[in-house]
């Protein structure tokens, strides 16, 4: 039972967007509320005088304290696996998770309970005056060892999901290296069962297959050794097996992220089209367009938006509170989930790391050959990238996030700058497009 729910739960998918119709954040709502509820009541029949339940307004502040603790702890905690930006062992991560410096998360536990019991405070107050039934023990609302009781069971449930979700994380999360396999068949045969590198990235399980990209990067940044594995060649054949099971896992990612940027912006402008078409008119190439466009008339910062229709009275005067409501109950996901962004970053950077070395380390040249076809979806995945976030600035009741997008273009743009700046003598052997080689130029410059 614990696993199913842990397995439902915790992915390396989850979005910490707010929005009451995901099923995950109400099961987490659903279990915590009323698991602690009855805890409540175990915890009343263990002591000695009947604290919980004596007073109808003392469960009443008891339930909604507990309802708006899980409420808190369903929809505001982050559920998603992904790697520690330190990696802590497991002892210091105990140990870190019991600091109470200034700032730290425990004490920021405390503030949020404190919290909670003001408005489950306030609630109960208002309760008890409506109902006659709870009225009579209303001034038990006002007791000190009551609120003081009913902080601590707070501060424990909030520090009770503190801890569940750290400890689940580092322990699901605990670093795994993958060896790259060996170009060699007789090697490879004998080392078949035991997983690696190549099984990683072309496994179907979201979590192993980030592991493995986790583990490509981390060795074609910091590993020669490791790096000479995909640039040899294999034996017997003489094929470069490794690098070609690399560069077509890492393409694909690309390929799919880019795609979909290309389906958004094709909905996306045909809203804008007469906006668009009066800064790109006279030339064929919208896309490039609007990447060479100065920067004065740049879509990404532009203030001259259409104007929509006139609102009635009444809509102008809801509108503001309707938008408040879908921004903090039914917020859209964002376009590229994060899962998506890390393995975009974690792909560039493993195809870009590994051009750099190969220009001294590549002895084959396997590399090399696939150069152009790295450059022209880097580019085109770039095009993708600003072409949206033009479009989606045009259009103010867009509130997706795009800050995963962002980071993917950040180590997109300085993939290329470095990859030009590398091979800049030799950029024209790769037969590219005129305007490929513009937009190349033109990153770079910028």
């Amino acid at each position: 039972m614990a696993n199913f729910f842990i397995q439902s739960i915790f992915s390396v998918s989850y979005e910490t967007y707010l929005n009451l119709k995901r099923l995950e954040n109400v099961l987490v709502f659903v279990v915590w509320l009323f698991s602690h509820a009855f805890f409540g009541v175990i915890l009343n029949s263990l002591m000695l005088t009947d604290f919980w339940i004596s007073s109808s307004s003392i469960s009443v502040l008891l339930f909604i304290s507990t309802a708006l603790s899980a409420y808190r702890i369903a929809f505001e905690s982050n559920f998603r696996l992904t790697f520690p930006v330190n990696e802590l062992s497991k002892k210091r991560f105990i140990l870190s998770c019991f600091g109470v410096s200034r700032g730290s998360d425990l004490q920021a536990k405390v503030f949020r309970s404190l919290h909670i019991v003001k408005w489950a405070w306030l609630i109960s107050l208002n309760i008890s005056i409506l109902l006659s039934h709870v009225r009579l023990t209303f001034w038990d609302l006002f007791s000190p060892r009551t609120l003081f009781n009913v902080f601590l069971f707070v501060v424990y449930q909030q520090l009770m999901a503190y801890f569940v979700i750290s400890f689940v994380k580092i322990f699901t999360m605990e670093s795994l290296k993958l060896q790259m396999p060996s170009p060699y068949f007789a090697a490879e045969s004998f080392l078949s069962n035991k997983p690696n590198l190549i099984h990683a990235l072309t496994n179907e399980d979201a979590l192993f297959k980030m592991f493995g990209m986790k583990n490509l990067r981390d060795s074609t940044m910091k590993d020669p050794k490791e790096r000479q594995e995909v640039y040899t060649l294999s034996q017997p054949g003489g094929h470069p097996r490794n690098w070609n099971s690399i560069r077509d896992v890492c393409l694909a990612i690309l390929r799919q992220i880019s795609s979909h940027l290309e389906a958004e912006n094709v909905g996306m402008q045909a809203g804008n089209s007469k906006f668009i078409s009066s800064l790109t008119v006279g030339i064929e190439n919208p896309n490039r367009a609007a990447l060479l466009l100065p920067p004065t008339l740049k879509p990404r910062f532009l203030g001259g938006i259409p104007q929509s229709k006139p609102l009635s009275p009444l809509a102008a005067f809801l509108k503001p509170y309707v938008e408040k409501i879908q921004a903090w109950y039914f917020m859209d996901p964002p376009v590229i989930t994060t899962y998506e962004s890390i393995m975009a970053q974690y792909a560039i950077e493993s195809l870009y790391l590994l051009a750099m070395n190969a220009f001294k380390e590549d002895t084959y040249g396997v590399v090399q050959r696939d150069l152009a076809k790295i450059a022209t979806i880097f580019l085109d995945f770039e095009v993708n990238i600003d072409t949206f976030i033009r479009a989606k600035n045009l259009n103010p009741s867009d509130k997706r996030s795009i800050s995963s997008i962002q980071d993917i273009e950040a180590v997109l743009t300085e993939a290329l700058c470095k990859l030009y700046v590398q091979y800049q003598d030799h950029i024209d052997t790769l037969n590219l497009t005129k305007d490929q080689l513009d937009l190349w130029e033109l990153l770079v410059r910028e």
